[in-house]
């Protein structure tokens, strides 16, 4: 016969889907065991990018990201990521544009490019899980060329 739950052990519980309060402290532990997990990868790999030998690493990320269109293949957006944070370039040709839609397209194009870059920063350097979708990531700077 199962035994039944005191009443402090359903208030504990409440609304959750565990059948008991052990249950519901193993599922906590596995969260802080693979947050840890995490945190400590991406410590080593701030250490280790950190060192000269490891430098290249990074300055991938630094280099960023282009986007050319056109005949002359002029960068019209240029994301990047430094000490600073998230750096935008738009060519000037881009930025004095009057027709709408492309100046929606270089918009979503920016907006795209520096979540990409973002996303990809962080799951190298193992902030996040490989693979997370997450699709609207503050932007922490910009700069216009």
């Amino acid at each position: 016969m199962p035994k039944q739950r005191s009443n402090s052990a359903k208030r504990k519980l409440g609304e959750q889907p565990f059948r008991t309060v052990s249950e519901k402290k193993e599922f906590v532990d596995k969260i802080r065991r693979d947050v840890l997990a995490r945190l400590e990868t991406a410590k080593a790999m701030e250490e280790f990018t950190s060192q000269e030998e490891y430098q290249f690493f990074k300055e991938k990320f630094k280099n960023g990201m282009r986007c050319k269109y056109g005949s002359d293949l002029e960068d019209i957006v240029h994301v990047s990521l430094d000490d600073n944070g998230i750096q935008v370039e738009i060519s000037e040709a881009a930025k004095e544009s009057e027709n709408q839609n492309e100046l929606e397209l270089i918009g979503q194009l920016v907006k795209s490019m520096s979540n990409s870059l973002v996303i990809s920063y962080f799951e190298a350097m193992g902030y996040l899980p490989k693979d997370s979708v997450q699709s609207d990531l503050p932007l922490s700077s910009s700069k216009k060329k």
